[in-house]
């Protein structure tokens, strides 16, 4: 019997796809597709320090979920985290809605 590789991909239910990964990959076709190219992450020192960086922020996460080139989780991670970088930096509560 044949051995082979599977899929690394892990759903948000936390169980991994179990499909066939693609010759010399670590992803099945699918996850191979839908994985960003590469992740580029934003030019930031220290995160948001006014309203107007967080805001400006999470338009750039959501024009890139748009484009999908993320998923939406991993835009809520992104934008949790900027939500926590902003009010460490400022000690105000970051309220989007």
């Amino acid at each position: 019997m044949p051995r082979f590789t599977t899929c690394e991909f892990v759903n948000t239910n936390g169980r991994s796809c179990g499909s066939p990964a693609m010759r010399s990959r670590h992803f099945c076709y699918y996850h191979l597709r839908t994985r960003p190219r590469k992740l580029q992450v934003a030019n930031v020192d220290s995160g948001p320090r006014t309203r107007r960086d967080l805001d400006a922020a999470v338009s750039k996460v959501m024009s890139r979920v748009m484009n999908e080139e993320i998923s939406t989780q991993q835009a809520a991670v992104m934008v949790c985290a900027l939500e926590t970088e902003y009010e460490n930096n400022t000690g105000l509560k970051a309220e989007l809605v």
